[in-house]
């Protein structure tokens, strides 16, 4: 009995110790599956060059506006292509219609401010999601990513507590304001300031002010599972 006991309970400390170590596990913009050669290869190509290369061969419907390209991402669509080529030095931001929250996608991994900050693996899902996708320069994504692990690992000290008005970390914050006032800048730039728009502490004024910005960080607005027929007069939810 005591052997069995012993092996469970040695059982259980591996199995804390593995699920510690993926908590711990660092922040990525490469998503899985792709080799150094390809990542490399990916990284070489401009953000926007990227997208339009996703849109094309992919026979997506798109359409320009505000310096950016609008593209819907049906459920039939590449998936992994879409990952793959539009996750290296870029950051999609995305919420669900009629759901006012945030979410944030870095490489194949969703990342979500209710109390603490919460990793998991990104999925297409079945109903509508609104994106937008941004892109940094390497030294601006490294930054980000440090701020991610160590809001991760300490979402007291770094994010403060959860409060549904937002606020500057780490006195306070909520799903939107947690990021936008993250500090990545070159020279110590929140997010918010650097992609031109301002540090609303609601989900749907930051994808507003994203989907408007003139930024050159800014690249493009997704749509996945459009509810209807995508084109210029699509009526993008944001209520």
């Amino acid at each position: 009995m005591l052997r069995r006991q012993s092996t469970a309970l040695g059982i259980m400390g591996i199995s804390l110790l593995l699920s510690s170590l993926s908590l711990a596990a660092p922040v990525s913009d490469a998503p899985r599956g792709l080799s150094a050669r390809q990542l490399a290869r990916i990284r070489t190509v401009p953000a926007d060059r990227r997208v339009q290369q996703v849109v094309r061969e992919s026979r997506l419907p798109s359409f320009a506006r505000h310096n950016k390209t609008f593209f819907a991402l049906p459920a039939t669509a590449n998936r992994t292509d879409y990952l793959q080529r539009l996750s290296p030095n870029m950051v999609e931001f995305f919420i669900s219609p009629g759901f006012h929250h945030l979410y944030t996608r870095i490489g194949d991994t969703t990342f979500s401010r209710i109390t603490g900050l919460s990793q998991g693996r990104w999925y297409p899902g079945s109903s509508e999601r609104i994106g937008v996708l941004v892109s940094l320069s390497n030294t601006e994504m490294s930054a980000l990513k440090g701020y991610l692990e160590g809001a991760v690992a300490h979402p007291r000290r770094v994010l403060g507590p959860f409060n549904y008005g937002g606020g500057v970390p780490p006195n306070r914050s909520n799903c939107t304001s947690y990021i936008t006032n993250a500090r990545v800048g070159e020279n110590n730039e929140c997010l918010a300031d650097l992609l031109g728009v301002n540090r609303s502490g609601y989900p749907q004024g930051f994808i507003r002010s994203l989907m408007r910005s003139r930024s050159d960080k800014v690249k493009a607005v997704v749509v996945h599972n459009p509810s209807g027929n995508f084109g210029e007069n699509y009526h993008f939810n944001l209520n």
